[in-house]
């Protein structure tokens, strides 16, 4: 029998890594083609019929729902062809060679539509904004950086809107568990809290855009380009500020959940406040020890023992009051 062929550690790779992911990449172009497309042509036939409130609406549209996503594209498309370009065989004669050459064919013609595509939405947008008497060029060399904060502004503060939603819940059930004097519970919500300390933080967001901003500056923009860079870092700001509000308000909720703490329960104050004497303190501290029914016995056996009656406000209180 012939011998089992193994494959190479490229070929793995290749199999198992760069295809999924190129794969993925060619579905998502062909669905945000055809989501884009309906946009473009809205935009351009506002632009003709010289609608611009019409223009406005659509031009906002544009941006929003479909700019990010698209600059997405770009930016994984250029990462794996650099992840495909590491990749090194013995000699072009080899399978993984072969391999090598037809993704990067492939993943080189998407790499060219999608470019093409991006600075033709980009030019959409000047034409758009022209319409509306502010006018502008988008391109140039800073595109592909320009493509690339925009995809990693948006994802960060999606991002972030469900970290901050996780950690109102978290706080939720922190409180829950303060009331209910679990200290189980309440650790386990302090031990998740220390999550936030592994999410972006809102200085390396500041220092990238900042980074990015000066770049763009000093680059020798067109005058054109410096208005597109204005405006769009006008937008980006934006998002900045609003990854600023929502880091402030994910550090106040950790900051809240660790300071949470059960305060232990004064038996002494409790029992003169029942006029349970100071000889039975222990029996009552005991009592708060066990749960359910066997509590309620043993507080019904103090009372009779003292022959005492705690108020029915004062019997609900201890039966759902913490363990001691």
């Amino acid at each position: 029998m012939p011998p089992t062929s193994v494959k190479s550690e490229i070929a793995e790779t290749l199999d198992s890594e760069i295809q999924p992911k190129a794969d993925a990449l060619q579905k998502d172009a062909s669905e945000q083609k055809q989501k884009m497309q309906a946009l473009v042509n809205k935009v351009s036939d506002a632009i003709r019929s010289s609608n611009q409130p019409l223009i406005k609406r659509e031009l906002e549209a544009l941006e929003e729902f479909r700019m990010g996503p698209y600059a997405a594209l770009v930016t994984g498309t250029n990462n794996l062809l650099a992840e495909l370009a590491k990749l090194k065989t013995e000699d072009e004669t080899a399978d993984d060679f072969k391999q090598i050459e037809e993704l990067t064919k492939s993943l080189g013609e998407l790499k060219r539509k999608l470019d093409n595509n991006y600075a033709a939405l980009k030019s959409l947008q000047d034409k758009a904004h022209h319409a509306l008497e502010d006018a502008d060029h988008a391109g140039g060399d800073m595109r592909k950086e320009w493509a690339a904060m925009e995809a990693w502004l948006k994802s960060q503060l999606a991002a972030a809107k469900l970290h901050c939603q996780a950690m109102v819940t978290l706080q939720d059930l922190a409180e829950k568990a303060q009331e209910a004097g679990d200290q189980s519970d309440l650790a386990d919500a302090i031990k998740h809290s220390q999550d936030r300390s592994t999410w972006e933080p809102q200085t390396k967001i500041e220092e990238k855009f900042s980074k990015f901003c000066d770049k763009c500056q000093s680059s020798g923009l067109s005058k054109d380009l410096q208005d597109q860079f204005a405006r769009d870092r006008a937008a980006f700001q934006k998002i900045v500020d609003d990854l600023a509000d929502l880091n402030k308000r994910m550090d106040d909720l950790q900051k809240e959940i660790q300071n949470m703490k059960i305060a232990p329960v004064d038996f002494k104050r409790l029992a003169a406040l029942l006029k349970v004497p100071t000889t039975h303190v222990a029996k009552l501290k005991k009592a708060l020890e066990l749960e359910g029914k066997a509590r309620e016995k043993a507080l019904m056996d103090l009372q009779q023992e003292l022959k005492i009656k705690f108020s029915g406000k004062d019997m609900a209180s201890l039966m759902k009051a913490r363990r001691a």
